[in-house]
């Protein structure tokens, strides 16, 4: 998928991944309407907080420091699936993430048509579980993939930096596994 700038012609403004990602979403009456998911970048990693009490300032026991962090992470991640299961309620559609970017992507849904207002959750990992949402519009049908069907070219038009941020950096995770697997064939 690609944007198109007022020429026609085509520009990219973020790294683009081919991948298999599931999502969930809801369609929106007006473009404009309030986010059902506003928090920011759903993800359980802290790193910096754990960083800093794995320092262990406070002169702790190295058993009791680890073993708070580890109830912090089995924490975050119960706290995920429940959010992850609550999101199901108010985004009750799926469709498949086929290619990704930052600006947007291309997916395969059945029931999408040109100029929808769509709000979306994107499961970036499940364990940890990363969650990212944003506002898309939806630009045109792509054509059919074999064994896959329908698919829909789509652009982010709300979303958060810290989201596109995880984007970013999911993109250029995967690009950099891909990279190096191609090198050791």
């Amino acid at each position: 998928m690609s944007n198109e700038d007022e020429n026609g012609s085509d520009s990219r403004d973020y790294s683009r991944i081919s991948c298999f990602l599931k999502a969930i979403y809801r369609k929106m009456s007006h473009p404009e309407e309030p986010q059902l998911c506003p928090s920011s970048g759903i993800s359980v990693e802290d790193k910096n907080f754990r960083d800093r009490f794995a320092a262990n300032p406070s002169n702790m026991a190295e058993s009791v420091v680890s073993f708070l962090l580890n109830l912090d992470s089995k924490l975050d991640r119960i706290i995920a699936q429940i959010n992850k299961d609550t999101l199901t309620t108010y985004f009750n559609r799926q469709m498949v993430v086929l290619d990704l970017s930052a600006s947007g992507l291309l997916v395969h849904a059945t029931d999408l048509q040109a100029g929808d207002d769509l709000e979306m959750v994107l499961f970036l990992g499940e364990l940890p579980p990363i969650m990212v949402s944003g506002v898309l519009t939806v630009l045109r049908q792509g054509k059919p993939l074999p064994g896959v069907g329908p698919t829909f070219a789509l652009r982010f038009t709300r979303l958060r930096e810290s989201e596109r941020e995880q984007i970013v950096r999911f993109v250029f995770k995967e690009n950099r596994e891909r990279v190096r697997t191609e090198k050791l064939r």
